[in-house]
């Protein structure tokens, strides 16, 4: 029951952060987000969900300034394969549903968006005698495939679709490091993003961040909440190879972030918020307001070799 209950290490929670007519709801599905992961020890299958809010402005010198406010939900079915000790594959199908109010209308997309595969590597794994982990290090290579509806045309809404239409790179690095009670986690990602039948290509992502975690175990609970800080940074739009300087899908955003994890048995669940610390998304045009996640995954132990 204890190495089961002290198998997860926090949270690994590389979430992009984008908004219709910013950053892409397509863009989005194809992110990093691998979310936790767990030990060596199982195979596990699970949901995720996101919501996210923005508030954008356009200035026009014939219709003066117009607002909307876009609102991201952002299903995840992820499972993970043990290959091995040391080697683990992931896949990431996604299900969103994206609304744009803007004065009286409102604009929305839903359906499943691009699929990730990735596969990871642990070169650094220790535990003590009780099978907590004390350092644990993953890194992660992937891609993600154009299987969702994306927009016909570079002039359409294209932010708003599930898809983007374009083969993504994925790298990722996460690394653990706890004694006793108390724990750090660290990660980082970059996601190369690839141009699409009508010439257009989201700009490349790169997303760091943090967590300090305590462990409280009763019984056969355990409790792990935890405070951090992620950082991410969208390069500029490009079509037909040539960046596009009048838009407004770019700038970096730094979030602090709040949650709990809790195991027990073979459940793993977390809940944790997202708040601004500072954002300048399309100099200032475009605002992230809250951001809330939840997953809830069940562990398949892998069958033992006789």
């Amino acid at each position: 029951m204890q190495k089961i209950a002290t198998l997860f290490f926090g949270i690994f929670s590389i979430v992009q952060v984008q908004a219709c007519d910013v950053c892409g709801c397509g863009g989005g599905n194809a992110g990093a987000g691998m979310g936790f992961m767990p030990t060596n020890d199982y195979h596990y299958i699970g949901i995720r969900s996101n919501y996210r809010r923005f508030y954008s402005q356009e200035h026009s010198i014939i219709t003066g300034t117009t607002s909307s406010t876009e609102y991201f939900f952002l299903n995840e079915l992820i499972g993970k394969y043990q290959l091995s000790k040391r080697w683990q594959l992931l896949g990431i199908v996604p299900y969103s549903f994206v609304s744009q109010v803007k004065q009286n209308s409102t604009t929305s997309q839903q359906g499943i968006g691009d699929v990730s595969v990735l596969g990871f590597y642990t070169p650094i794994l220790k535990k003590d005698s009780s099978g907590l982990i004390r350092h644990q290090l993953n890194l992660g290579f992937g891609v993600k495939v154009p299987t969702g509806k994306y927009a016909q045309s570079v002039d359409l809404m294209s932010n708003i679709y599930p898809g983007t239409g374009a083969f993504d790179i994925q790298f990722a690095a996460n690394y653990i490091l706890q004694k006793k009670k108390h724990g750090f986690q660290f990660e980082a990602a970059n996601t190369i993003r690839l141009e699409n039948s009508y010439g257009f290509q989201y700009g490349n992502v790169t997303t760091v961040g943090a967590n300090y975690f305590i462990a409280l175990r009763r019984n056969d609970n355990l409790f792990r909440p935890f405070i951090g800080v992620q950082g991410n940074y969208f390069a500029k739009d490009v079509i037909d190879r040539v960046i596009v300087n009048e838009s407004v899908n770019f700038g970096p955003i730094v979030t602090g972030r709040i949650g709990l994890n809790f195991s027990r048995l073979n459940w793993f669940a977390s809940l944790s918020g997202q708040v601004p610390i500072y954002q300048n998304l399309g100099d200032g045009a475009v605002q992230q307001k809250e951001a809330v996640q939840f997953s809830l995954n069940y562990l398949i132990p892998k069958k033992s070799k006789k």
